[in-house]
This record gives structure tokens, C-alpha cells and sequence, in this order.
């Protein structure tokens, strides 16, 4: 009976070491707990610098550029505010890579000859001591789309190496160099709505800081209607590499733990 047991146990045991590394993990709540879900608090001045970290990355430095407009009609949209931008932190995105979703939940659609852009900014950090590893991918999604034709929606990204960001117009004090930036204008254009469009951007070099734009844009073209466009969701993961561009030397371990806790116990079971 005391063999079964233990067999059993070594089994339950490599199966859950495999499934960690293979990544399956749930959403781990709001950035920075019960008191930041949105926005408002992570742009409040309520500290030199309004952060919030999940697992080995801290996401500071925020900033938005919400913007309306429109054409011959006059008649501008709305723009969300910022406490009506949900902000969760994830680690399931899409394979156990850590990362901040913002959720738009109100005025985030435009009407026949009307504009919106939505751009937050924000730096995140690897911080995990003196073997600080560096990013190697962000994984962007985004989920919106259009309801008539002619309408547009689209999510588009910049990346920056270091503290410093692409969009001179927004962060003028903090632009990313010439020549630097790491990725530019990597979109998503959504369709019908409700699109759900992903991508993964490559990130060359080794860099533990990185300066983040991201913007949903819309356009309720020249049909008429009251909403032909919408901004639901945009989620951004970040993944990382060593140095040598490896996997970190835990996912071997881990890895390596499971495989032979299955071996052995193959080899008791023949």
C-alpha cells in the first residue's frame, strides 16, 4: 500500500512540474492589489513614481494621451477616463509570460465621422538581483473591432531600449534615439467586431529595461452610425532570455526534475 501511495505521489508530482513549465497559470489579480484596478491609480502622484510589480517585473512610469476628434460634424467622442480603464496583471499570455492587460470599458467606441487614439506609456524592468535576465519577445493582443464598413480599428506598438519612448508628441522630455527603437508601429488591425488579433514581437539585443507605447486607434469612417468602431482590450506579455539567449537555468531545472521522477518511477512500475 505504502508503494502505491508513493507511486502515485511521484506521479501527481512530475505532472504538476510539467504543467508549470509548460506555463498554465491563471490570471494573478489587479496590478498592485485591492487599491490600483485601474489606472487612475497608477497615474496618481500619490509617490515619486506610481509602480506596480508582478513576479521578477515592475511596471512604472505610466503615462496616457487619450485623444478625440472628427471631421465635417464637429461632433467628437468621448474619451474613457482613467478610472474606467481596468488595469490586471497576467502570467498566463501566452505561456506563463508576465504582463498587464488594460481593459476599456466605457466610452471606447466612435460613431460615424469620428476618431479616437488611445496611447498609455510605461517602462517595465527586470529586476531579480545581480543575474538580471533580459527580454526576448513581447506578445501583444488586442480585442475590438468594427461594426459597419469603412470603419477602423487597429492596435499599434512601440519599443524602446532603456527609459525612453517612441512618440516625441506625447513623452517629449523622454524620446527614444534615433535608430534605436526596437520595434515600431507593430499593429493589429481588428475586423468585424468582436476580433481578436495577437502577435509576437521579437526583441534583439539585451536590454532589462524597456520603454512601452501602446495604441488603440479608431475611426468610425464615413457610414452612418452611432458605433461603428470599439477598444475592448489590450493585453501585452513579456518573455525573456539569458544572456546566451538560453532558457533560464529553473525551467532546465524543473524540467529535468519532472522527466526523471518519471523515469524512475517507469523503471519500478516494468
Amino acid at each position: 500500500m505504502t508503494l502505491l501511495f508513493v507511486k502515485r505521489l511521484l506521479v501527481a508530482s512530475a505532472v504538476l512540474t510539467l504543467v508549470a513549465v509548460s506555463g498554465f497559470a491563471a490570471d494573478v489579480g489587479t496590478c498592485g492589489g485591492a487599491t490600483a484596478g485601474n489606472l487612475l491609480q497608477l497615474l496618481t502622484t500619490t509617490s515619486a513614481s506610481p509602480s506596480c510589480t508582478v513576479g521578477d517585473k515592475i511596471f512604472s512610469n505610466f503615462s496616457i494621451y487619450f485623444t478625440s476628434g472628427s471631421g465635417t460634424s464637429g461632433n467628437q467622442p468621448n474619451v474613457p477616463t482613467t478610472a474606467q480603464v481596468a488595469v490586471y496583471a497576467v502570467n498566463n499570455y501566452p505561456s506563463g509570460d508576465i504582463g498587464l492587460e488594460f481593459n476599456f470599458n466605457a466610452n471606447n467606441t466612435v460613431g460615424y465621422d469620428q476618431t479616437m487614439s488611445l496611447t498609455i506609456d510605461y517602462l517595465v524592468t527586470i529586476a531579480t538581483g545581480s543575474n538580471t535576465p533580459y527580454f526576448a519577445s513581447v506578445y501583444t493582443q488586442a480585442n475590438g473591432g468594427t461594426y459597419v464598413g469603412g470603419a477602423s480599428a487597429e492596435a499599434v506598438k512601440d519599443l524602446c531600449p532603456g527609459v525612453a519612448f517612441n512618440l516625441s508628441g506625447v513623452n517629449a522630455t523622454s524620446t527614444c534615439p534615433t535608430g534605436t527603437t526596437l520595434v515600431t508601429g507593430a499593429d493589429l488591425v481588428l475586423g468585424t467586431f468582436s476580433s481578436v488579433k495577437s502577435g509576437t514581437a521579437t526583441i534583439a539585443g539585451n536590454y532589462s529595461v524597456l520603454g512601452v507605447s501602446d495604441i488603440f486607434t479608431l475611426s468610425g469612417g464615413a457610414t452612418a452610425g452611432a458605433k461603428n468602431a470599439e477598444a475592448d482590450i489590450l493585453i501585452n506579455s513579456f518573455g525573456q532570455k539569458t544572456g546566451g539567449g538560453v532558457p533560464e537555468p529553473a525551467t532546465f531545472l524543473l524540467l529535468g526534475s519532472a522527466l526523471m521522477g518519471l523515469g524512475v518511477l517507469r523503471r519500478k512500475l516494468v
